[in-house]
């Protein structure tokens, strides 16, 4: 009996010991793709003014530089009513490569370094916080006029966290102050440009944005005066909690988990509200803390978002789904079940909250079709029919009374192979499928009308006469 227990006990700690062994040696390979599915740019842009921080607020970037924030002053109506944007950009270690290496290579670039982002009181023109966020009353009728502040990206901890004393990689040093960065800019808007004083304040952002909306959201609900109208609209940052098909872990707890030792998030007060601080990455991971937050949220995203499936569940063929083998398929469909899941339990305890989920693989909407057109629709089943994200958020927001009812949720219920409005042409209303036809056929004649003059030049010269001869 005496050995059966010894070796129960050994079978117990080797398995103890392979478990943590996997666990430290989460990983995934190396990629340096990344940015180019964080935000989907469109053709517009507009002004916004420069305001760098002081450096006694604490506020840097990985590079040590000043953080600084961009600003679009309010008119008329909005003049009392606040927009916060921040901005995506995934976060250090998603890449591959170790944290800190990876903060290093993002400290060179305008996601760890204002070195480029203009210098103090200067105009500069924004392309990557739009739709919602625009100041044009054309594009924009429900916000264009409200004050707006772009909290840029340069900590690469998902704006949160702070260490006293940088890291030193490769002999330079980096600094993470990404709770310092987002709270001097509200304290900042606080005692310049009288933001207790305001009517509402809507918080939002795009994917690593949208999940500093999440971990944000209930610091600030304690921060405001409570006479303030206060909502949030995450885009693309419900990130969950799922097992990684090839580094054959969970992923993105590794990861937040290591973010959150570096930058000493456990002892901040932003999650003071957090249950769960003896596992400080789930206070990082929307999925925990969705059910704690009490301010009325219209959630933007994917149901299979294409960055999340891609990076958090490790299935390599999107966001090329044509390619997808049928085993990757059956993982998507694992993964949008968990997703649904999720928001399923939330609807039920979230009477004022609005949703905008489409199934198509992609990953941040704000400035895209989704708001510019009538495209990229999702559906409501109260309403009976698509909306594209203008029409949701605005239904929802119901001229600032915001709607009580579970009737403000705008979500697919076809899945991706089946949805219409996922692919190409479709995507277009007939008179816009028209007209493309039309410039392509036009163009395409104009190039065959040329193609044949030079052909039959080439076939059968000009035989050209000599004028001076008699």
């Amino acid at each position: 009996m005496k050995k059966m227990k010894s070796i129960l006990l050994l079978f117990l700690l080797l398995l103890l010991s392979q478990t943590v062994f996997s666990f430290e040696n989460c990983f995934i390979t190396p990629r340096t793709d990344l940015t180019k599915f964080i935000m989907i740019p469109t053709i517009y842009s507009e002004s916004f003014q420069v305001i760098e921080l002081d450096p006694s607020t604490g506020s840097k970037c990985l590079d040590g530089t000043n953080f600084k924030f961009f600003f679009s002053p309010g008119s008329g109506t909005g003049i009392k009513k606040f927009m916060f944007n921040w901005l995506g950009g995934a976060f250090c270690g998603i890449d591959g490569y170790d944290i800190l290496e990876s903060c290093y290579m993002r400290s060179k670039s305008g996601l760890g370094s204002s070195n480029t982002w203009g210098s103090n009181n200067s105009i500069i023109q924004e392309t990557t916080a739009l739709g919602y966020f625009s100041s044009d009353h054309l594009t924009n009728p429900l916000f264009w006029n409200w004050n707006k502040i772009i909290i840029k990206y340069c900590d690469g901890s998902n704006h949160q966290g702070y260490s006293e004393k940088p890291y030193t990689f490769n002999g330079v040093d980096l600094w993470f102050r990404g709770y310092n960065n987002t709270f001097s800019t509200f304290e900042h808007m606080r005692k310049k440009f009288k933001l207790f004083e305001a009517s509402e304040i809507i918080v939002s952002g795009g994917s690593a944005g949208g999940q500093a909306t999440y971990i944000w959201t209930s610091f600030l609900q304690d921060y405001f005066p409570k006479s303030i109208k206060f909502m949030a609209i995450p885009d693309a940052g419900l990130f969950l909690d799922v097992f990684n098909n090839q580094s054959h872990c969970y992923l993105y707890r590794y990861l937040n988990q290591k973010v959150a030792n570096l930058t000493n998030s456990n002892q901040l007060d932003l999650f003071r509200r957090c249950k769960y601080l003896d596992e400080i990455w789930k206070c990082m991971l929307p999925e925990y803390i969705l059910e704690d937050i009490d301010v009325p949220m219209f959630i933007i995203n994917s149901q299979q978002d294409s960055e999340a499936i891609r990076t958090q569940f490790g299935v390599a063929c999107v966001p090329n789904p044509e390619k997808c083998t049928q085993i990757e398929k059956d993982q998507v469909v694992i993964f949008r079940q968990k997703f649904v899941d999720i928001i399923n339990q939330i609807r039920q305890n979230k009477k004022n909250w609005g949703f905008w989920l489409r199934t198509c693989f992609e990953h941040v909407y704000q400035s895209t079709n989704a708001w510019y057109k009538e495209t990229h629709n999702v559906y409501n089943l109260d309403l009976a029919d698509w909306y594209n994200l203008k029409f949701a958020i605005g239904y929802w927001y119901n001229s600032g009374k915001l709607r009580e009812t579970n009737d403000s949720a705008f979500i697919d219920i076809l899945d991706w192979e089946k949805n219409p409005y996922c692919w190409g042409i479709k995507n277009e209303n007939s008179l816009d499928r028209f007209f493309t036809i039309l410039l392509y056929l036009g163009f395409g004649l104009i190039v065959y009308a040329i193609f044949i003059s030079k052909l039959s030049e080439c076939l059968f010269p000009k035989k050209t006469e000599n004028l001076f001869v008699k």
